[in-house]
């Protein structure tokens, strides 16, 4: 008998099979837009901070820090991309749950991408 983790997980599997909707591919990449240009914003205010804590550990090319000009390891790259995104209180809000999901998803989705070379189109499926 499977257990509950078991069937989620072969759920999240055949939703990734599944070919999602224009509509929903359009939000997907909404979405990322007003991720990207918040991770922006934050990072011209917050430059001299980030560069501070990135310069804290050793140099790594497996991700991009957005508006930083820089790379950094996964794990720094999504942690300094999530804080930027939301610094300046402009990123994506759900108006009903009050909760700003693109800011710690999002940095998580576009580092692992990057790390392991998944193309446009499988990003936005898993921005879904």
């Amino acid at each position: 008998m499977a257990n509950v983790t078991d069937l989620y997980i072969d759920r999240l599997y055949e939703m990734s099979q599944m070919e999602l909707p224009a509509s929903t591919m359009k939000e997907a990449q909404k979405c990322l837009m007003d991720f990207l240009a918040c991770t922006f914003a934050g990072a011209v205010t917050l430059r001299e901070e980030q560069t501070r804590f990135l310069d804290a550990f050793p140099a790594s090319n497996e991700a991009t820090v957005i508006g930083m000009g820089r790379k950094a390891s996964m794990y720094n790259a999504a942690m300094v991309n999530a804080f930027n995104s939301h610094v300046i209180e402009l990123d994506d809000g759900h108006r009903f749950c009050m909760a700003h999901l693109e800011a710690p998803i999002l940095p998580a989705v576009l580092a692992a991408a990057e790390n392991s070379g998944i193309g446009g189109k499988a990003l936005l499926q898993a921005i879904c």
